[in-house]
């Protein structure tokens, strides 16, 4: 994965990202730090393997078992707010943790961001020529028309352009 200062607009526009899994990493941690989440475990099998009864009994025994958790059971463990949790990441003896080391601010003062604060509270007008740089809605979606055609040329076969130019 690439630092955020090396993405496109594109990418940059995009509602989501994804993370392969992410997920279920975070479904094994949870599971690991609090096993009482586990007491309740639905068996299912593939939605996308068939549709009748009779093939879903077949579906079971031929595959392995998919379990997952159930929700309602976890919104229960939380409601009651006594379920074990326990750190799974282990203490180095060697260099322990005293609490008051691994406690952060939640506010970085930035001067920038005080003075827009400042002015939203005074009720400014914003404008966009107040903001430089950037990219437009239509200009990103001109880069997503140019990376389809271009996608489509090396799809075809064509040889891909050399976009470097020679000013002068």
């Amino acid at each position: 994965m690439n630092s955020i200062k090396q993405r496109d607009e594109i990418s940059l526009s995009q509602n989501t990202i994804a993370l392969k899994g992410f997920a279920l990493a975070l479904q094994l941690v949870i599971v690991e730090a609090c096993p009482s989440l586990t007491e309740v475990v639905q068996e299912a099998c593939s939605s996308s393997e068939s549709d009748s009864d009779d093939d879903n009994v077949d579906c079971m025994a031929r595959k392995t078992k998919k379990q997952t958790l159930s929700p309602s059971h976890t919104r229960k463990v939380d409601r009651k707010a006594e379920a074990s949790v326990r750190c799974i990441i282990p203490q180095d003896p060697a260099r322990p943790l005293e609490e008051c080391s691994v406690v952060w601010s939640d506010e970085v003062n930035d001067i920038k961001v005080e003075n827009l604060v400042m002015l939203i509270y005074a009720n400014q007008t914003f404008t966009k020529d107040m903001f430089k740089g950037g990219a437009t809605k239509a200009d990103v979606d001109r880069m997503r028309v140019l990376g389809r055609a271009e996608g489509k040329k090396t799809d075809n076969g064509e040889a891909e352009v050399n976009s470097s130019h020679h000013d002068g």
